[in-house]
């Protein structure tokens, strides 16, 4: 990584199980790699909270792993004038059908996750990931 500053993971956390996927996907990226990666409590920052604010304005870069096509966690960001550099969509990027369970299978989950921890890699050397 070219700075020392974190790469902030902001996920849907949604009662479905694609917000499940997304969650999980966060938390294994961040597990694997904590001194790199660092998840954003969403909700606290909704309620702008001080220290998600200062957050994710000391980010070296910000990734939404969203879990379905309504991108709540873009949209809250949005709200509060942050642009990630990149979104991932469970339902459109890994063809996930949506269905109202919280609960997803664990391959699911690090499928995803070894997918993203890739673009994130293409994305902090500058390449512009889809």
């Amino acid at each position: 990584m070219a700075t020392d500053k974190k790469i902030i993971i902001v996920s849907c956390s949604g009662a479905s199980n694609t917000g499940s996927l997304s969650d999980g996907a966060a938390r294994s990226i961040c597990r694997q790699d904590p001194e790199r990666y660092d998840m954003l409590c969403l909700p606290a920052y909704s309620l702008r909270k001080a220290p998600s604010i200062k957050k994710l304005n000391e980010a070296g870069s910000i990734a939404v792993i969203e879990g379905c096509p309504s991108r709540c966690a873009s949209e809250i960001l949005k709200q509060g004038g942050i642009t990630p550099s990149l979104v991932v969509e469970v339902v459109q990027d890994y063809g996930v059908k949506k269905v109202m369970i919280p609960e997803c299978d664990p391959k699911d989950i690090e499928r995803i996750a070894a997918d993203i921890r890739v673009k994130l890699k293409r994305s902090e050397h500058g390449e512009i990931v889809h």
